[in-house]
């Protein structure tokens, strides 16, 4: 079967997996890259993949030739995956989380191509975190970008909206995290440690982030910022950061889209507010417990206006 790109505790095997993620020829098959040329045309090319970053995708050719084409340029990529893999794919769609975390470590086990290693990973990430397994998805998440410094599964970052902090997060790793080298475990470090009240030194982290080298991190450092400027923030300050958000990658959208929805709430702004809880609520990369908090907060104010068939429907909405 092709697919189109577009947990449990018992995280040991897969996390010593994860940390020697290593390039590898890859298997063989037909796989296919579709996308567009400077003029507009559309090529399809067929063979196999041999890498796949958020820079760009690399196919060897039928000749043994290697070709590339920017991820810009991307229309659809599909390849073959494992009977674990598609198994466990369509258990994380279901919302059956524990049973894709066993198959998609399963899956990773079988797995010879780094490229899909690292899908998998990060599919185990997004089951991690709708687990309330932050803790787990964080260390999974770094091995994942501190092995690709150009991963396209940014999106995946298990940062936190909300101030709940989950009992495996009580037990993280933060503070030592606060002084890494690396931008990710700083940005993680910041943001579970301002929902554990420690908001002092992530703020200090965070106004750091904002001059880092990355547009992702500098975008997803002041988009956490937010998060303590949510009580103070007027009709201009929101208005501007709606605007930043808008200049974030679709796929980076969801969680910020939270804070946004939280101010223009205590602002009043009920339609701005429903709208934003519903864009985090059903943005692809939410995990379960956030999303159902944003429809259900986005169900309370529409019953506030009057609108209780529309909020009875957000709420039995899968």
């Amino acid at each position: 079967m092709k697919h189109r790109y577009g947990g449990n505790s018992n995280l040991v095997p897969l996390w010593s997996l994860v940390c020697v993620l290593v390039a590898t020829a890859g298997v063989p098959g037909e796989d296919r890259v579709r996308w567009q040329n400077d003029r507009g045309e559309r090529i399809e090319w067929r063979g196999e993949i041999v890498a796949y970053t958020a820079r760009e995708v690399q196919l060897k050719n039928a000749a043994g030739r290697v070709v590339k084409a920017s991820a810009d340029r991307l229309l659809q990529v599909t390849y073959d995956r494992s009977e674990a893999h598609q198994q466990a794919d369509a258990l994380l769609a279901a919302g059956e989380f524990d049973q894709a975390a066993e198959k998609y470590q399963a899956a990773f086990r079988e797995e010879a191509r780094s490229w899909v290693k690292e899908e998998l990973a990060a599919s185990l990430v997004r089951c991690q975190m709708s687990l309330n397994q932050p803790t787990s998805a964080a260390k999974i998440f770094l091995a994942i970008v501190t092995e690709n410094n150009e991963s396209r599964f940014w999106p995946v970052i298990p940062l936190t909206w909300t101030a709940d902090v989950p009992a495996d997060a009580r037990r993280g790793p933060w503070n030592d995290w606060l002084h890494d080298k690396r931008p990710a475990a700083r940005l993680l470090a910041a943001s579970w440690l301002w929902a554990g009240n420690q908001q002092a030194e992530a703020e200090r982290t965070l106004r750091e982030l904002l001059r880092d080298e990355s547009a992702t991190v500098r975008q997803l450092a002041a988009a956490q910022q937010w998060r303590a400027q949510i009580v103070r923030a007027n009709v201009a300050d929101v208005e501007r950061w709606d605007a930043e958000w808008r200049e974030m990658p679709d796929d980076l959208r969801g969680g910020p889209a939270v804070s946004l929805a939280q101010a223009w709430q205590r602002l009043e702004r009920t339609d701005d507010a429903v709208l934003a809880y519903l864009l985090a609520a059903w943005h692809p990369y939410t995990p379960a417990p956030l999303a159902t908090e944003c429809r259900t907060a986005a169900a309370r104010l529409l019953r506030e206006q009057g609108h209780e068939d529309e909020a009875a429907r957000l709420q039995t909405r899968p």
